[in-house]
């Protein structure tokens, strides 16, 4: 009889005389605001109002909610929170005969402005009761919105005096995305990207790669690189697709962009197998050369050579050399305007020049028969890996 007493003391004390909320923080206080035990069936509640009164941002503050069984019997309670900023100790209690179950319900607001929520008391008897939540976070409303700039020392917080951003470099590629079309399976196809810098401060360039069946292979673009604002360089890709069908890769650019410190360009293409011959074809005109003339001592003789391929995949010219005659030579032949290994494309070709020389009055003549007098140009055409064009010339 004692304790019920004294239960029912503690019950007015707490719910009956208004004392304040538990609370965290400097300066936070609180109210509660409780309503009276409320009663539906079998479950009964100490308030259905529980108010946190405004509290300072950051700060935190606490009340209970008392839950007994108005019945003979006890029962399993699920609790249903809503409402942002506030938060509920349990989600499901068993709640016995004659023992109080207390929750407790917190706020900690982190905006200025009114809150409400709700914390809902579902018991297995099928009886229900809402508990309304209120509180409000100090400050003004108006506006919430901080300007300074993060890196900006020299502001406070919603104070827009601070140094404004500083220039930066911003990368730029024409075009964003290359598109190779179908190229043969085993020859190539190369396309120029131009990578400017639209910013206000210098473009610091450290690498650039490509993946895939695609390669960087040239430009004016050479890293490391710096380019002005404004400034502009090149860089050639070359896809040479290695199995048929779609095939995709990209351009790879890493600079000092603070927004795109590595440039993306999409590239794509298609390898095609639908080939006629499916091999290099070397065709070289002309293939004999005997009308050089050079009077000794003065200009030379030069004739241009030009270079076919008629295949339908990369002709690869290895070598191009003169066999000059060291029996009896009156003159000299020399190549000029060609390094290999030089590529040419399916369809393309390639000139060069060979230069007579005369070192003596007398004639030069066409000695193929011993491999004299002749320019031996070499490829990987599986068919005619040595091309020869016989030489002859004269001097006076």
């Amino acid at each position: 009889m004692r304790s019920q007493q004294a239960r029912l003391l503690f019950l007015f004390l707490t719910f009956g005389c208004g004392l304040q909320p538990v609370t965290g923080g400097k300066d936070s206080v609180g109210d509660s605001q409780p309503t009276g035990p409320v009663s539906a069936g079998a479950l009964s509640v100490s308030t259905q109002l529980l108010d946190f009164g405004e509290l300072d941002l950051g700060d935190w503050a606490e009340l209970d909610l008392v839950v007994s069984a108005n019945s003979e019997e006890g029962f399993g309670l699920d609790i249903t929170l809503e409402g942002d900023a506030f938060d509920i100790s349990e989600s499901r209690v068993n709640v016995a005969v004659g023992v109080d179950s207390v929750l407790i319900a917190s706020f900690e607001p982190d905006r200025p402005g009114e809150f409400q929520g709700s914390v809902t008391l579902d018991a297995e008897t099928g009886d229900s009761l809402l508990v309304e939540l209120r509180g409000s976070g100090a400050g003004d409303t108006t506006d919430t919105t901080d300007t300074t700039d993060p890196t900006d020392d020299t502001g406070t917080p919603g104070d827009d005096t601070g140094d404004p951003p500083g220039p930066d470099p911003d990368i730029e590629p024409t075009p964003s995305s290359v598109n190779f079309g179908s190229v043969s399976v085993g020859a190539t196809s190369t396309y120029t990207v131009l990578i400017a810098n639209e910013g206000d401060s210098d473009l610091d360039i450290s690498a650039v790669s490509a993946t895939g069946d695609f390669v960087v292979t040239g430009g004016t673009l050479s890293v490391p690189a710096t380019l002005a604002p404004g400034a502009n360089k090149t860089v050639d890709v070359l896809f040479r697709p290695s199995t048929s069908g779609s095939a995709t890769g990209s351009l790879l650019v890493t600079s000092n962009d603070p927004d795109e410190p590595t440039l993306s360009v999409s590239l794509s293409g298609t390898g095609d197998t639908s080939c006629t011959t499916c091999d290099p074809v070397i065709r070289v005109s002309p293939t004999t050369i005997s009308d050089f003339f050079v009077f000794v001592g003065f200009l030379n003789d030069s004739r241009t050579v030009t270079i076919y391929n008629d295949g339908d995949e990369d002709l690869t010219i290895s070598d191009v050399d003169i066999n000059n005659d060291f029996l009896f030579s009156d003159g000299e032949f020399s190549v000029s305007g060609i390094s290999p290994p030089t590529v040419i494309s399916p369809g393309g070709r390639e000139t060069f020049e060979i230069v007579f020389e005369a070192t003596d009055s007398g004639v030069e003549l066409d000695q193929a028969i011993i491999d004299l007098n002749t320019c031996h140009i070499r490829s990987d055409d599986p068919s005619n890996r040595d091309v020869v064009i016989n030489l002859a010339g004269a001097a006076l």
